[in-house]
């Protein structure tokens, strides 16, 4: 999926680690809710209260699940 259509952008960005992490929130057509936003280079842990899906459209991470 290269582009989403027909969204409302929150224009408020959430900023995680200091400015290292940065995104925005989408609102799909049907209902479902997506971020969109850049990480800069650093040593980064994210702790969510449910699971998330990543996906990495360019550079390149290194990446440690917990177990």
């Amino acid at each position: 999926m290269g582009k989403f259509d027909n969204v409302s952008v929150t224009k408020k960005a959430n900023v995680y680690f200091d400015g290292k992490c940065v995104s925005h929130t989408i609102d799909l057509a049907d209902g479902s809710r997506k971020s969109v936003g850049i990480i800069f280079p650093a040593k980064l842990t994210f702790k969510t209260a449910e699971p998330e899906l990543m996906e990495i459209v360019a550079g390149k991470c290194r990446v440690k699940l917990d177990g």
